[in-house]
């Protein structure tokens, strides 16, 4: 069975990246024909050259040409935001279901400048059927000078739109910056590398789309949650710290210098070598992990969490086993040490944990449970 012509038609102009709002300060949905072509002749004002203001004149002719075909239609403008992505189709979506509560069409003549905005037309599709495709190309003269005024738009645009001139400014003033710095420091061998690194952060930056990931978090992360990132920051750089020197202690004794030499000597040395670098590492480590869970600690409890309960019994078990840790440390490093101490450790910190847990257990028991809030 033949599908039926759509009666009633919106010729839909698409402004994914929202430079109607951002240059113009007009907000979306536009609906109707005046109203479009205000839009469009003020965000032409705001710049002439802009190419979403002829999508939206593009789309006023068309509404005229499909009205003069006998077809009933209206014209109307969506945006999304200024990052793109997610945020900038549910944009769209959202208009588009505003004006289709006030014009009830059953098809789409999208409209747009290119192949960017063209990536919502599935996301439209499943609102409503779009029935044609419109790419508005702008016309530019083949001449010298005209080619040198499009460059000069384009080259405005890296130094002005913060959207370009982050990738096209930022990364090579960071990076002049440091090989200037470094060459005052007699540092020249060693700046290639830091440049590399550089370069190599903001690849993986704008390969993953990580930039727009993190900005995500801080926009809904709590004040209390900063806190709590700062602590994890913390504990990684004191676990660091310790492990880097741990490290640095060993490989200064002769039996890793025997180990770096022939490898076959490595069962031999190993519980040495290994003792003493968890004897020397396990200061730095119970400190930053007790700085973690201290902070875990903190946020949940100024957001009245029992899990407050849980990082105090992880602070204790951690504290407990300190010392039976570093015994089996002295052990690994002197064999004839005696065992007593550390299975008493251990025996010691099972029953102080078990108690501080049992306590802990049945005070969120007897607790009052909080009505839960559901959003809605």
């Amino acid at each position: 069975m033949p599908d039926r012509a759509p009666s009633k038609l919106l010729i839909l102009a698409v402004d994914r990246d929202d430079d109607i709002g951002h240059k113009a300060g007009i907000s979306t949905p536009v609906i109707g024909r005046q109203l479009c072509i205000g839009a469009g002749s003020e965000l032409s004002l705001a710049d002439p050259e802009e190419a979403d203001a002829n999508t939206i004149f593009a789309a006023v002719k068309e509404l005229d040409h499909v009205v003069s075909k006998g077809y009933e239609a209206q014209v109307a403008i969506v945006s999304g935001r200024f990052e793109r992505g997610f945020t900038a189709d549910a944009k769209i979506r959202e208009d588009l279901n505003k004006i289709l509560e006030k014009y009830h069409a059953d098809g789409i003549i999208f409209v747009s400048d290119g192949a960017d905005d063209a990536e919502v037309i599935p996301i439209l599709q499943g609102i409503i059927p779009v029935v044609s495709v419109k790419r508005v190309v702008v016309k530019h003269s083949k001449s010298v000078e005209e080619s040198y005024a499009v460059i000069g738009r384009y080259l405005r645009m890296v130094i002005f739109d913060p959207r370009y001139s982050k990738l096209f400014l930022g990364v090579p003033g960071i990076i002049l910056l440091v090989l200037g710095l470094m060459s005052l420091l007699g540092l020249l061998r060693e700046a290639g590398i830091v440049v590399l690194m550089i370069l190599g952060g903001t690849l993986l930056l704008r390969g993953f789309d990580l930039d727009h990931v993190l900005s995500g978090i801080t926009r809904i992360v709590s004040p209390a949650s900063y806190f709590r990132i700062f602590t994890i920051v913390t504990m990684i750089l004191i676990v660091t710290a310790g492990f880097f020197q741990a490290y640095s202690m060993i490989a200064n004794t002769a039996e890793f210098a025997e180990v770096a030499q022939n490898n076959d000597l490595f069962v031999r040395h190993a519980p040495l070598l290994i003792g003493s670098f968890v004897e020397s590492a396990l200061l730095l480590t119970w400190i930053g992990l007790e700085v973690y869970f201290g902070g875990a600690l903190l946020f949940h409890y100024f957001r009245g969490s029992v899990r407050t309960l849980r990082n105090m019994v992880a602070m204790a078990a951690l504290a407990f086993m300190f010392f039976p840790i570093r015994e089996f440390a002295l052990i690994l490093q002197n064999p004839g040490r005696s065992p007593v101490t550390i299975v008493s450790g251990l025996l010691i910190g099972l029953l102080l944990t078990f108690i501080i847990a049992a306590i802990s257990y049945d005070y969120v028991r007897k607790r009052p449970r909080r009505k839960s809030k559901v959003a809605v």
